[in-house]
């Protein structure tokens, strides 16, 4: 069956990245990887996440709080009544942009026709380790497919514990890390002109916050 996969994308004019070679130049911190076809095609990964900005550098993102379950007037406690809050935004790939002009330039030196794209992605996954997990009841953060330039919604759900814990963070400037995981579908190439589809896993570090949210007025409920 896998034969049969390979065979039917190398015989289409479908790209396919072969994730095997890095293009960039040694030493820059970033990823580039060549069509399996078109060699004046190349497929670049990105550095980081963060949030979102509209035309107005204004970050989409949006935070609101509510009651959860068997609740009283104004949220008095009635049997399992919870507060929660709800963090909506979207997230947007950040490069090396620095690191990535070196590398392009390198590749156009070879192939002055080069042309780049954002590396297209099967699936995702969010992963937010032992720590983060304690304030988070629920999320829905992982597009099926895609591509990575793409802007992808998120949404957080905190429990009582974040919101003590995790509003005076983002309001105060500091960035709560999570990892965001890729799944990439692409060939290897064993030297002597031949593939096999395979898929790999590309992490980055998601940085939710920074400066841009000091003093948002929706993490300002005081």
């Amino acid at each position: 069956m896998k034969f049969l996969w390979v065979l039917l994308l190398l015989t289409q004019a479908w790209a396919v990245p072969v994730v095997n070679k890095n293009m960039a130049a040694e030493g820059t911190f970033v990823t580039i990887w060549p069509d399996h076809k078109d060699p004046d095609h190349f497929y670049f990964a990105p550095n980081f996440m963060k949030i979102a900005l509209d035309v107005k550098s204004t970050p989409k993102f949006h935070y609101t709080e509510y009651w959860k379950g068997n609740c009283g007037r104004f949220g008095s406690a009635v049997g399992g009544c919870k507060k929660r809050a709800l963090v909506t935004t979207l997230l947007a790939a950040g490069y090396e942009m620095e690191q990535l002009g070196i590398a392009e330039a390198g590749i156009r030196k070879l192939r002055p026709q080069a042309r780049f794209s954002a590396i297209p992605f099967l699936a995702s996954e969010v992963q937010f380790g032992e720590t983060l997990s304690a304030f988070i009841e629920e999320h829905e953060c992982a597009p099926r497919a895609g591509q990575a330039a793409d802007e992808i919604p998120c949404t957080l759900t905190f429990n009582k514990r974040g919101i003590d814990k995790m509003v005076p963070f983002l309001n105060s400037g500091r960035v709560i890390p999570f990892k965001f995981i890729y799944k990439i579908s692409g060939l290897l190439e064993d030297g002597e002109g031949k593939f096999e589809m395979t898929t790999l896993n590309y992490g980055l570090t998601v940085n939710l916050g920074g400066e841009m949210l000091v003093n948002h007025p929706d993490l300002n409920l005081n």
